[in-house]
């Protein structure tokens, strides 16, 4: 029961050192090593929040590409 919930605190998002308070544990490594474990939702967290990130990069080099185009072109006029 206590590997489930550190589980299902670790997968709703809730900091490390916060599920460690709540479990009573002193060291992160504890909760990491013993009472916590990859579930389906993490893994899906973890695939979600890869492709954001590099949407976002994708987003900020096509802006970069498209200023730095529109900055050579006028500074050729």
């Amino acid at each position: 029961m206590r590997k489930t919930y550190t589980t299902m605190l670790g997968d709703a998002g809730v900091p490390l050192r916060v599920i460690d308070y709540v479990t009573g544990h002193e060291s992160s490594g504890l909760t990491l090593g013993i009472y916590s474990a990859v579930t389906d939702v993490g893994l899906e967290q973890a695939r979600t929040a890869t492709q954001d990130a590099l949407a976002a990069v994708g987003a900020a080099t096509a802006t970069r590409a498209s200023w730095t185009s529109g900055l050579v072109q006028s500074m050729s006029t």
